[in-house]
This record gives C-alpha cells, sequence and structure tokens, in this order.
C-alpha cells in the first residue's frame, strides 16, 4: 500500500455554508486524490497509493482508501461532493473482462435478413484478439412485439449463461418503444439490459447495436463498482453526493454510471 505524502499542517476548517470538495485521479500507476476547501480557494489535503489494479474490487479499492485518508484529515461532515475518474471500464473491454451478452435484435419485413445480420453482433473485437461473448437472438415484430416470445428468449439467454442484455431495432430513433420493453422485461429476468436508442440516434443499425453492446458489457462491473463505491464513502461518515467523470470532462451521478458506463 502506499502512503500519504508528507504536508503542512491543514489550514483553517471551510467556512459556514462552504464545503470541502474531493476529486479523485485513478492513473495507470498511482490513484491521487485533493481536497479543495471552497471557502479558501486552497487544497488542504491530499492522498497517493499504487492504483489497485491487481485487488479484487479493481481500482475502485484504491479510491475508498484515498476518500477515506482525506476523510480523516478534514472531517467527513466537512465533504459536500466526491468526483471520481475511473478507468475501470476501459480496463474491462481491453482485457477482456466483460460479461456474456444476450443481444436481441428487432427488425421488421421485408427487411428481415438484414435486420439479423447487423444484430448478430459476431467477432466484435475490442482489444487485438480479445472480442465480446455475444449470444444473439433475432425477433420478427412485423406484427407487433410478442412478449411471450421475448419471456422465451431471455430465459434461453439466462440459461446460456448471458449475464446482460442489449436490443437493438432497425429505425428505433423513431420508435423505440419495443426496444424499450424487451429491456424492461430482461430486467424482470434480473438481467441488466441497454437500448440502441438510449446510448444513440444514429440509424445505423449495425453501429447502435455494437454501441449498446460495448455498454452491456460492462453494465455489471460497473454496478460492482458503484456499489463498492458507494459502500466505502459511506463506511467513512461522508454523505455527500458521489459522481463520476465522463470521457468528455464532464461528470454523471451513479445511477448514470450504472446505465451508461
Amino acid at each position: 500500500a502506499g502512503s500519504c505524502p508528507s504536508r503542512p499542517p491543514l489550514p483553517p476548517g471551510p467556512a459556514d455554508g462552504m464545503g470541502v470538495r474531493v476529486g479523485v485521479d485513478v492513473g495507470g500507476t498511482f490513484t491521487k486524490a485533493v481536497a479543495f476547501d471552497l471557502a479558501t480557494f486552497t487544497t488542504v489535503a491530499q492522498a497517493t497509493r499504487p492504483t489497485t489494479h491487481l485487488d479484487p474490487n479493481g481500482v475502485a479499492a484504491g479510491v475508498d482508501e484515498v476518500v477515506a485518508r482525506l476523510a480523516d484529515a478534514v472531517g467527513a461532515d466537512q465533504v459536500d461532493l466526491v468526483v471520481h475518474s475511473t478507468t475501470q471500464a476501459v480496463n474491462a473491454l481491453l482485457e477482456g473482462d466483460t460479461a456474456p451478452i444476450g443481444a436481441i435484435g428487432l427488425g421488421r419485413r421485408p427487411d428481415l435478413a438484414k435486420a439479423r445480420k447487423r444484430t448478430a453482433l459476431r467477432d466484435v473485437e475490442v482489444a487485438p484478439d480479445r472480442f465480446l461473448d455475444v449470444r444473439p437472438v433475432f425477433l420478427d415484430v412485423t406484427d407487433g412485439l410478442d412478449e411471450a416470445a421475448v419471456r422465451v428468449s431471455l430465459a434461453q439467454l439466462k440459461a446460456d449463461g448471458a449475464q446482460t442484455v442489449c436490443v437493438a431495432e432497425a429505425f428505433a430513433p423513431d420508435d423505440s418503444r419495443a426496444e424499450a420493453r424487451v429491456a424492461e422485461l430482461a430486467a424482470e429476468e434480473g438481467l441488466p439490459a441497454c437500448t440502441s436508442a438510449e446510448l444513440t440516434g444514429l440509424y445505423g443499425l449495425e453501429m447502435r447495436a455494437v454501441t449498446a453492446a460495448l455498454n452491456a458489457s460492462i453494465l455489471p462491473i460497473a454496478a460492482a463498482t458503484a456499489r463498492y463505491v458507494e459502500h466505502g464513502l459511506a463506511e467513512a461518515g461522508i454523505r455527500a453526493p458521489l459522481m463520476v467523470m465522463r470521457g468528455d470532462a464532464g461528470a454523471t451521478d451513479m445511477e448514470g454510471f450504472r446505465h451508461y458506463p
């Protein structure tokens, strides 16, 4: 384990009504955190440790550790926001540590063959010699969505080892109701699910299907990361909101991270 670097004595605590915000950066080598006092616009505490790639809980374990150190230093009740970056989702893709996916394609006549081909998602390579583990299913929804058939397909996918589901339908950006209903039925089966139209408005069916499959493949690890970090903050006595940095430098709350890692 790494140790907290030496630092000068902390300045006086934040003024009434102003809190401390904690930011954590998960790097390839080190996980670093700072506590920033909004009243004085100064960094009042910092912590560093080697990134916990080999921990059973992944890099989230290091996030919890450095945040707990800062909470001890400044007072957990003074923290009003925690924001962290995470490489866990990207690492899962690069290392092939993804969940088996049930890829449910939906299509209508006369384009059934094309829709089936573009949602089968065979051989999706996410890193050299690392491929998504996809179990494709295709349903004809020309005459509407047959929910009984969907339930049968979901049960079979689950029996075949699928741990998560993505749904992609031709022209779903125009009408996503069938996709959304399949995702709801998947959730009832205990399978985390996402749809193509909620992730992108692109009309290209194959691109939407691949996007949904990538997202679906890391839904379980995102949920596990969220639970672990939230539990760690609670253990440290922090009741402040927790957010995750996005790749575009924005941030999302944990509910967003769970659904769109």
